[in-house]
């Protein structure tokens, strides 16, 4: 069944000049094993996925590398659970997302609960 939901998912558009990732997944380390499901399904699909734990290196600073990805994604994927909220660098990478969509240069953002936590905030909007 898996395969054939698979086969009707769209296949990536080309990167735009200057970007390296199709999709940027934004989520708390307790959701790592969700996260890296979807990971896995959009990398099958072609799609260039930036996940930290795949691609930063422990010598980089990562707030700088953090947002090097983003500025360097297409769009992103913030995960939602009842963990995201707490956290304020997940709070950064919210503002960041939101920020670079309101630039209106491309870039979208979408928000993937996965569990019943209520979506607060601007966040819920």
């Amino acid at each position: 069944m898996a395969d054939k939901w698979l086969d009707l998912a769209p296949k990536p558009e080309a990167l735009a000049p200057g970007k390296e990732w199709h999709v940027f997944l934004s989520y708390r380390s307790v959701n790592r094993p969700w996260v890296l499901a979807l990971y896995d399904i959009l990398n099958g699909l072609g799609y260039q996925v930036f996940l930290d734990q795949y691609v930063l290196t422990a010598a980089a600073p990562l707030a700088i590398s953090l947002g090097e990805a983003l500025d360097a994604s297409q769009s992103a994927i913030m995960i939602w659970s009842g963990n995201y909220e707490d956290s304020a660098w997940c709070k950064q990478e919210f503002a960041k997302l939101e920020t670079m969509q309101n630039a209106r240069k491309g870039f979208r953002y979408v928000i993937a609960r996965i569990d019943d936590a209520e979506i607060t905030g601007l966040a819920a909007t």
